[in-house]
């Protein structure tokens, strides 16, 4: 290896490992195909374990999924194909810190761990949702983010216009610049507090361990076994069986 060559090895090190102490915000469980991490121009390949940083971004290539674990809650998500997200932390004025996952193209289905999540803001260009203990999914397409939730209520306001709704079970929404629409089943106009799923009916941990040199996904429920689990979107869980 010549001079060069160990100099930008280390650089590229250097980014996953001295950073790794300054605000770690999740872990990367298992990833397939193309998936990129690090500060925004500075990306490496991820792999199994890597600690995401506040401030830095995940993106999907084409044939890429990754499965990221909160370290804060063990609330987790699947960051689907073609898709570029951010993690962050805004100080609001009452000194409450809130974690932010910002979805910049593509789509990431989440599992918030029942009872924990307050801090947790999932967001796009148009679109503020926040949640405890709940699955559903987001997609930013153009200028459109498209909300369906699978279990518990999502709180979802227009960034712009101020318009909040409460969107339950089984519905979905699309947010433009225009406003928020519904596309499946039905929402409420919102107050500032949601009724949510009952704290402590599912809780989640994730955790994972090295087996042969290949990393492992166990997930514990509550009163009920592995295949409970599919409560979640299916697709949260596919990258378990490959």
């Amino acid at each position: 290896m010549n001079i060069r060559l160990l100099t930008l090895s280390l650089g590229l090190g250097a980014i996953l490992s001295v950073s790794a102490v300054a605000d770690p915000m999740a872990v990367v469980v298992r990833t397939k195909g193309s998936v990129q991490i690090g500060p925004e121009g500075k990306t490496v390949a991820a792999k199994s374990g890597d600690i995401l940083q506040t401030g830095w971004q995940l993106s999907t290539g084409g044939d890429g999924r990754a499965l990221i674990r909160f370290l804060a809650d063990q609330s987790i998500a699947e960051v689907k194909p073609g898709s570029v997200i951010e993690l962050s932390k805004r100080v609001r004025e009452d000194d409450v810190t809130l974690r932010r996952v910002f979805i910049r193209a593509g789509e990431a289905a989440f599992g918030i761990t029942p009872g924990k999540g307050k801090d947790l803001r999932f967001e796009s260009a148009t679109t503020v949702a926040s949640v405890r203990g709940t699955q559903f999914k987001m997609k930013v397409d153009g200028d459109t983010t498209r909300l369906g939730v699978n279990e518990g209520v999502v709180r979802v306001c227009h960034s712009s216009i101020g318009k909040t709704v409460h969107v339950g079970a089984g519905s979905a929404v699309a947010v433009t610049d225009a406003g928020i629409g519904l596309t499946q089943g039905s929402f409420k106009d919102a107050s500032d507090s949601a009724k949510v799923a009952t704290p402590g009916k599912h809780l989640l941990t994730v955790d994972f361990t090295t087996a042969g040199g290949s990393k492992t996904l166990g997930i514990d429920w509550e009163g009920g076994t592995d295949n409970s689990a599919r409560k979640f979107d299916p697709a949260l869980f596919e990258l378990l069986n490959k």
